[in-house]
């Protein structure tokens, strides 16, 4: 049976990502604009420096799917455009959550907020609920909005951006909570199973050893 778990789990996982929604590719809407600025880890500068126009930044065309080489930090400026009379609510899921260090900036008055996190840094602190790099975001009625993102890890970053509804969001996150608790059920189910059954053998095997 313990064979079976590879089977039963690709089966619910596949069942279980038809229901999961991925998310909007860039651009997400006319006008948004991604660009992208790689440079070596030793050469890195800090955000303030970024703001008073440091850093080579070239427009990423396509989908915005942009990396870097090992040793290298990619920074990317995010333009979004929201042409609406009412301000929209979203949320920004990187696609490949490996990295070592996240870096996320967006305007608020005053000033700017960061949040940061990543695998060496443990959870995100003030990013959305799971274990994916997401992070909520607003855009103001008939405005573009700016975002920065910095991403360092030791095999190279990647930036594949997705955009979210909150409650799309959530769905996701919920499903990915559901397959993380069935998987584990019948992981720990097997091994009770397993368990079960071994105990009249060990008897068996104790009675032969004292006779």
């Amino acid at each position: 049976l313990l064979l079976l778990l590879p089977l039963l789990s690709g089966g619910l996982a596949w069942l279980l990502d038809s229901q999961q929604e991925n998310g909007a590719v860039f651009p997400f809407a006319p006008g948004d604009r991604l660009e992208a600025w790689k440079v070596k880890e030793g050469d890195d500068v800090a955000f303030r420096r970024i703001l008073a126009g440091a850093g080579d930044f070239q427009t990423v065309a396509g989908n915005g799917h942009v990396e870097t080489a090992p040793g290298e930090v990619l920074w990317v400026r995010l333009t979004l455009r929201n042409d609406r009379d009412n301000l929209v609510k979203g949320v920004l899921r990187q696609e490949t959550s490996y990295h070592d260090e996240v870096d996320f900036f967006s305007q608020e008055v005053p000033g700017w907020k960061q949040v940061r996190g990543g695998l060496a840094m443990g959870e995100l602190a003030g990013s959305l609920p799971g274990d994916e790099i997401a992070f909520p975001v607003v855009l103001p009625a008939q405005a573009t909005t700016v975002f920065y993102l910095r991403l360092n890890d030791p095999y190279g970053a990647l930036c594949d951006l997705r955009w979210h509804t909150p409650s799309g969001y959530m769905r996701r996150v919920q499903v990915s909570s559901i397959f993380d608790g069935a998987y584990f059920g019948v992981l720990a189910g097997l091994l009770f199973y397993k368990a079960v059954l071994s105990v009249p053998a060990r008897q068996q095997y104790m009675s032969w050893y004292c006779a």
